[in-house]
């Protein structure tokens, strides 16, 4: 697919959040920020000022038409992924999306289908991918350590109101899932690696902070296709913590305190041995520094859009579980 000449030239659309992806994006030496794309004239002018002499628009529909773009980073409150995307994606721009990518399994899909049609590459910045928790809990797992994992409970939460901007409302953010939720499930999936979801159920529960439409606890529960499950809990009336990675094995078990080591247990003949895993050093420069390889080089997609989705999968059956009951098929596996 592509094979462009270095320097990519990119834009961001949304500055806020965006400043982080200009800075990352200036560690690698194949792509270069040239454009900034934000409704706030303020946010522009700071953009301007950190950035030095690059172009900087309003609207997308300018980002779209700008025929030197050829990269587009959409880092928009969640509701605006959807037209950015698929705005950018039809004009013939390869597009990241921050994650979560959307608000729905159809509107993922439609952002995979616009890509495909367009031949342009569509990719979403898990950057968590990276995070030395994460990747130091995998390796325990690829190294066989505890066996074959068959239980993975994840949880992000604490007893605080919820955001006063749009990330505590629900129809722009998607809801409580749809902020570390993002990271949980992700890593609840790679933890879980190589397997096939078959169901998701789940329950949201609504029962203190009223100001804001987001909910106050949710969870999901994950059936894989071989007997595996997952149990993914995000909130915020949780007064007591709880680990954030709780996983079990035929041979052992893996735990995360949030205490810059994972905890092993490994059964050795009769008995179990314990040992601490200090956390690998975190790097998300590699996102950014794997998209360009694929961009320039055509080494893989450091992160597919059709992985992403499977998190937004485990979002929007599990709150159909909690309002109908029952488990739900997982589409697209």
């Amino acid at each position: 697919m592509p094979h462009l000449t270095p320097p990519v030239n990119a834009a961001i659309v949304g500055y806020r959040m965006g400043a982080t992806h200009a800075e990352l994006i200036h560690l690698v030496d194949d792509l270069q920020v040239t454009a900034i794309c934000d409704t706030d004239p303020e946010r522009r002018d700071a953009a301007r000022d950190q950035l030095g002499d690059i172009t900087t628009y309003a609207d997308v529909e300018e980002v779209a038409a700008d025929a030197g773009i050829q990269l587009v980073v959409v880092v928009t409150p969640h509701s605006a992924h959807l037209p950015c995307a698929l705005r950018c994606l039809r004009a013939g721009k390869h597009v990241v999306v921050e994650k979560p990518m959307a608000l729905s399994i159809a509107e993922c899909t439609a952002m995979i289908e616009a890509a495909q049609e367009a031949g342009v590459t569509l990719s979403v910045f898990h950057n968590r991918r990276w995070d030395g928790v994460f990747t130091t809990a995998r390796q325990v797992i690829r190294d066989g350590y505890i066996g074959d994992v068959f239980h993975v409970e994840t949880h992000f939460g604490g007893y605080r109101p919820p955001s006063r901007t749009w990330r505590g409302d629900k129809e722009i953010s998607g809801g409580l899932f749809y902020d570390w939720g993002a990271h949980m499930v992700d890593w609840t999936l790679g933890l879980l690696e190589g397997r096939r979801m078959v169901s998701v159920s789940g329950r949201f529960q609504k029962r203190v902070w009223h100001e804001a439409s987001n909910e106050d606890h949710v969870e999901a529960f994950i059936r894989f296709d071989d007997g595996a499950v997952a149990h993914v809990q995000v909130s915020q009336i949780a007064a007591a913590g709880k680990p954030r990675f709780y996983v079990l094995g035929t041979e052992g078990a893996l735990v995360d305190n949030w205490a810059g080591h994972v905890d092993v247990s490994a059964r050795v003949g009769s008995h179990t041995a314990t040992f601490n895993v200090d956390y690998d050093e975190s790097d998300w420069p590699a996102y950014y520094k794997g998209l360009a390889d694929h961009l320039v080089n055509d080494a893989p997609n450091p992160v597919t859009p059709e992985s992403a989705r499977r998190v937004i999968c485990v979002f929007e059956l599990a709150e159909r579980s909690s309002q109908d009951g029952g488990e739900q098929p997982v589409p697209h596996e």
